[in-house]
């Protein structure tokens, strides 16, 4: 099912997906069948991201309705509007998507209308315009003419200035039935009165005039020397250069392509009030050359965020932060001083003044901010145009257009627009045209679109060069950017380089600067080895210390190691939680666990909910070298930690489809947070077992931070000669790591409202589980967490409680026998303070999305370790049999206090449920592989029996049955074993 649009940039072919959108293909092919289309005008056009087009008149004529669907046309202007289709399966994700455009309904403004308008995608991944423009179909062939309108001049509201029309529309196959009162004209109507008046310059009007090729040669010879003496200047090469750079900027690189401005201005923020904020992008493509400026309203903020913004990880890559005199960035003083003398066009790549922006550094097409104002597909609140032009050449060929448009008269185009009319043959010849070679060349056009080698291997030639003249030249900085974008476009295209080009050691220069940094701090005894280093080790020792602060590192550690105690920590008041903000499963009714449930299973079938597994533990306490989420417990399966969970995201999502009846799909996203050292074994897990039946694009796999290990006397210590030892910053930083590596734009993305957290160590965790997830909703709160009762007074563990009037989690070590034996005083039975801590919350993603700037401020505490480490005096390997350093970590209910208790809640839960945590080797007897084997054959047991099954065994201690979590997520659907006999140790998998 097809069409073939003739526009007079040339043609397009278009597939249509009759399948997922049936009643916008068929209003399009009739449309397309009476040649309403035809002399329509293409407007709306914005660089990289899409065009409009089908409103017969267009959108700036007085005359326009709008334009109508099919059966508006047939059957009354009743039926000029219809509802778009919109299917979960069709995104924007590449370039020539051809969608309904929609509008507010202005009966119902939360439900979009469409009629006969439609868009065409001109750039990849515009996630923006999912749910807003209604997919139907793609283009296969044409994308030569996509190009040809993408780069049209244009107005400020996206209509070229020389008219581009669809001349034609053939349809080349139709699967639906003609509406009886439908009549094909026999030939391409003739352009109303309306339409000739909007006619601005011909589409037929050849605009080119003869060239001085001499004249032009000169020019440029010129404006590329003026451009090299304005580099020269700019980097203090010419003596004459009063150059004064600013001193609240800061220049970023090492970016992954995929940062945009807004994330890099939502992690900085924190440190200050930023003016401006800008991903540096090619001109032509809009790809991000991974580099940007970062403009602060005052020097401090910016120092602040150049010390502690250094190597941090932002979407996977760490970054590198300067201040923007190391690029010579013109300041204001020397604008106004010196830059007012020379000629405002000096200069090369647009002038001086297209350098010399105060707050934008580079003109970038922001295609996805465009609207023209014509609301079919975005309404005006919701998007802004920014159209850049670049070039002299440019500009004064948009006046020379403009000035030819305002000298012609619409009128003297009838006759020639009557002369091209088209009859009924040929549409046959284009059909028939088609018949021979529409699919090979489809199929041939497909092939080189879908294989990205051959786009990417050209790029990777060309950036190939550009590192071996950044290298000969010194520029560290941007060969490094740029062997990163080669690797990344490398592993893209599944390649792999025969040998990777080694890391340049850092100049005298450099290493006196680093050195300096760190003798300053007192930690200058990370270069005791570093003059007996191989160069590649002096490049990865310089790299590691490069992205680590010893100031910062020598403050936190003293914070956490002598913590300044205050008024408030002095007196301290502990009390339970109020019942207003707790709920529990052992005590609840059961019409609240049921109302609690619906309620979230139909957030989950809404794809409200996400899942953030905390997963950056290594196995090594259970005798293992792999993450602590491979690990087998010895179940009679043989599953991981990684499959039990996985599959019970796959069951939950399956009883949500089933409660929207098979609407779309249902999908719970899972946000697996890594460390350093587990990410790679973590990824690999995955691909293995094939991401245990998930959908690859619904499994995000993130990093947390790191920070040094620090000796007892407070020094930074060293794995090996040319290594820092580090570890993970603690389960808390996950609010870091979620918005430094995009996962909380991926959650906005997709419209998430609700996050389940938790660790993978517990076996038995109920993943989104709905009754939490419901429960926490209704209460309209930031975070609440679950809990187990405590099993006697004198159990280690956590307890959540007002602190000071504030929830908070409160250790052990902390209460006193007295408070830890206290009785409750409704209930004598159990004790006062008994809700133990499980690392098991719920967040909103509001709080997520703001708690950035509060996570920074987080404490740090200390973890007592042995740690490996090299003795930077004799050079030998210590491996200590006690404590010898420390840990410097982060937890996640750090920001507990930081809410009012009106945004927290707690859920006390079944402990032979819910939690049976794996944290020592085999053999222990306590919270190791055996006990959580236990506990998940047992749970099996109780909900096999309660569903009506004899078990038997023929052991002592094998008497549980494992049932899969595709069978049954919390004891549902087991109704098909009523009445059997079962022999443990079993495994229920499938119903038969």
């Amino acid at each position: 099912m097809s069409v073939l649009l003739e526009t007079s940039a040339g043609d397009i072919v278009v597939d249509l997906f009759v399948d997922y959108a049936p009643k916008s293909c068929e209003n399009f092919l009739k449309l397309c069948k009476l040649k309403y289309y035809n002399f329509s005008p293409i407007h709306g056009v914005q660089k990289n991201f899409s065009f409009q087009t089908g409103d017969p008149i267009g959108p700036e004529s007085k005359d326009s309705d709008g334009g109508s669907s099919v059966w508006g046309l047939l059957e009354g202007p009743s039926k000029k509007i219809f509802p778009p289709e919109f299917h979960p399966k069709l995104k924007h994700t590449e370039k020539g998507t051809v969608s309904m455009a929609t509008a507010p309904s202005t009966r119902d403004p939360d439900k979009r209308v469409t009629a006969s308008q439609f868009i065409i995608t001109t750039g990849n991944d515009l996630d923006y315009l999912d749910g807003k423009a209604a997919i139907f179909g793609k283009v296969v062939e044409g994308f030569d003419t996509l190009e040809k309108i993408n780069d049209a001049f244009c107005d400020e509201k996206g209509r070229p200035l020389k008219d581009i029309r669809i001349r034609h529309t053939v349809v080349l196959d139709d699967p639906y039935d003609d509406p009886p009162t439908l009549v094909e004209p026999s030939e391409s109507p003739v352009p109303s009165a309306a339409q000739l008046a909007t006619v601005r310059l011909a589409d037929d009007e050849n605009l080119e005039e003869p060239r001085d090729e001499e004249a032009e040669d000169k020019r440029r010879r010129e404006r590329e020397a003026r451009a090299q003496a304005l580099t020269l200047e700019m980097v203090g090469d010419l003596p004459f250069a009063e150059v004064k750079p600013p001193e609240n900027i800061l220049f970023v690189c090492k970016l992954n392509p995929v940062t945009q401005d807004e994330d890099l201005e939502l992690i900085f923020s924190r440190f200050g009030k930023i003016l401006s904020c800008e991903v540096i992008r090619d001109r032509r493509t809009g790809d991000s050359l991974q580099y940007a400026f970062i403009e602060f309203e005052n020097q401090k903020d910016c120092e602040q965020a150049y010390f502690k913004m250094q190597g941090v990880l932002i979407d996977d890559h760490r970054i590198h932060v300067d201040f923007s005199q190391s690029v010579s960035k013109l300041s204001e003083t020397w604008r106004t001083a010196t830059n007012s003398k020379r000629a405002k066009q000096a200069g090369g790549f647009g002038g001086v003044s297209g350098l010399e922006k105060k707050r934008q550094y580079r003109a970038v097409d922001n295609s996805a901010g465009q609207s023209e104002g014509y609301s079919m597909v975005f309404d005006r609140d919701e998007v802004r145009r920014r159209h850049e032009w670049g070039g002299e050449r440019k500009a004064e060929s948009r006046r020379s257009i403009q000035n030819r448009s305002r000298s012609r008269s619409p009128v003297r185009h009838t006759r020639d627009y009557s002369d091209r009319r088209l009859d009924k043959r040929h549409d046959d010849r284009r059909r028939e045209d088609r018949s021979h070679d529409h699919y090979r060349d489809r199929d041939r056009d497909k092939y080189w679109r879908s294989n990205p080698k051959n786009n990417y291997l050209i790029y990777i030639n060309a950036l190939t060069v550009i590192t071996f003249v950044a290298e000969t030249h010194e520029f560290a900085q941007m060969a490094t950017a740029v062997k990163d974008s080669v690797q990344n476009l490398l592993e893209q295209v599944h390649l792999t380089a025969t040998k990777d080009a080694p890391s340049r050691e850092p100049t005298a220069e450099q290493l006196d600067l680093l050195k300096e940094k760190y003798r300053s701090a007192g930690q200058d005894h990370v270069f005791a080895f570093y003059d007996s280093l191989s160069a590649t080790e002096k490049a990865s020792l310089y790299e590691q210390l490069s992205n680590i602060e010893p100031g910062y590192i020598n403050q936190i550690a003293e914070d956490a190691l002598n913590p300044v105690a205050t008024k408030e920590q002095s007196k301290v008041s502990l009390e339970p939680l109020p019942e207003s903000a707790t709920a529990s499963i052992l005590d609840s009714k059961q019409e609240d666990l049921e109302k609690w449930y619906d309620s979230g299973l139909d957030l989950i079938a809404k794809n409200k909910v996400a899942v953030v597994l905390m997963a950056g533990g290594q196995g090594t306490r259970l005798g293992s070298a792999d993450p602590k989420g491979c690990f087998n417990i010895g179940l009679p399966t043989g599953k991981s930690l990684f499959q039990i969970q996985a599959e019970r995201i796959w069951k939950i999502q399956q009883l949500a489809t089933k409660k929207r009846q098979g609407e779309g799909d249902v999908v719970v996203p899972w946000y697996v947070m890594t460390s350093g050292p587990t990410r790679g074994p973590t990824e690999s897990f995955f691909k293995q077992h094939n991401y245990f039946g998930l959908e690859k694009d619904n499994v995000f796999i993130f990093e947390q931070g790191v920070l040094p290990c620090i000796s007892n006397e407070g020094k930074i210590l060293m794995e090996s000669k040319s290594k820092v030892a580090v570890a993970p910053d603690g389960n808390g930083g996950i609010y870091q790591a979620l918005a430094k590596s995009s996962a909380l734009s991926d959650m906005s993305k997709r419209g998430i409202g609700h996050i389940h957290a938790y660790c993978v160590d517990n076996c038995l965790v109920k993943v989104a589980d709905p009754v939490f997830i419901g429960f926490s909703a209704s209460k309209k709160v930031d975070i609440a967490t679950k809990v187990v009762r405590k099993r006697s007074a004198n159990e280690s563990v956590g307890l959540i409680l007002l602190k000071n009037g504030k929830p908070d989690v409160v250790e052990y070590s902390e209460i006193d026998k007295e408070t830890a034996e206290a009785k409750d005083p409704k209930q004598q039975d159990v004790l006062k303070f008994r809700a133990a801590n499980i690392v098991n919350h719920y967040y909103s993603f509001s709080f997520l999305e703001s708690v950035l700037s509060l996570a920074t401020q987080l404490p740090h505490h200390v973890a007592r370790k042995k740690i490996p480490h090299v003795d930077t005096k004799s050079g030998e390997t210590v491996k200590p049999e006690k404590p010898n350093g420390i840990k410097l970590e982060q937890f996640v209910f750090d920001v507990f206090p930081h809410l009012e208790l009106g945004k927290f809640a707690c859920m006390e839960v079944k402990r032979e449920d819910e939690f049976s945590p794996l944290k020592n080797a085999k053999g222990t007897g306590e919270d190791d592989p055996d006990t959580s084997k236990r506990d998940i054959l047992e749970q099996g047991k109780r909900w096999v029996q309660a569903a009506g099954v004899v078990v038997t065994s023929e052991s002592d201690t094998d008497t549980g049955v494992e049932v899969s979590p595709l069978i049954s997520y919390a004891r549902e659907g087991l109704g098909f074993l009523k009445d059997r006999e079962i022999k443990a140790p079993a495994v229920i998998e499938k119903e038969n």
